[in-house]
């Protein structure tokens, strides 16, 4: 199983003018470009540590074949999942084809994002013997830099000082704690106004 970007998000989740005045930069724009790196660094870091997307973008899951099981599911070990786009498969004979959405069923509020067969009578599809057999297209992420959560953005801030001063200026571990309970595994709860529980 693997994951595959598809569709690269637009824009950033904190402007370079939000990141000058965090470093107390005024109006020099000598740095930008050092920031837009830093801050692209820090995105990279921060999505791969707590298994996010912050800004929407287009992702494929391609997996050497489906489960076994009827009533297994499978997991998209992203979040958030906006919407599954379509899945695809290469079937026995090597033909692509694209199985019906009417054949399966996508969680509602789960991290991950489960998805299920549709009902009795229904079976994961028989794949080719092959690498990345079975293609899921999903959109991910919490949409434009305003809806990405306040956490996120204070522990990009955070980085990107780290990286700009070349210091540890800050444990960030219980932040990125907090932000991986909260944001990951609950991240549609919080989204829909679910109730979170606490461990």
């Amino acid at each position: 199983m693997r994951l595959e970007l598809s569709s690269a998000p637009s824009g950033d989740v904190v402007t370079t003018a939000e990141l000058r005045r965090e470093l107390r930069l005024g109006d020099i724009m000598d740095f930008n470009n050092d920031l837009d790196l830093y801050q692209d660094i820090a995105v990279e870091e921060l999505e791969a540590d707590c298994r996010l997307q912050l800004l929407t973008a287009t992702w494929k899951l391609l997996l050497d074949r489906f489960p076994c099981n009827a009533e297994d599911v499978l997991e998209i070990p992203l979040a958030p999942v906006q919407s599954v786009s379509s899945i695809q498969y290469y079937d026995t004979a090597g033909d692509l084809q694209t199985w019906a959405s009417s054949n399966y069923d996508v969680s509602d509020g789960d991290f991950p994002k489960r998805i299920s067969t549709a009902g009795d009578g229904i079976a994961w599809p028989s794949t080719e013997l092959r690498p990345d057999a079975a293609i899921v297209t999903f959109v991910a992420g919490y949409g434009t830099a305003s809806d990405v959560p306040a956490i996120a953005k204070g522990i990009i801030r955070m980085k990107v000082r780290e990286k700009f001063h070349d210091c540890g200026c800050g444990d960030m571990e219980p932040l990125l704690n907090k932000l991986r309970w909260d944001y990951s595994l609950n991240a549609e709860r919080i989204k829909h106004g679910h109730h979170t529980q606490t461990m």
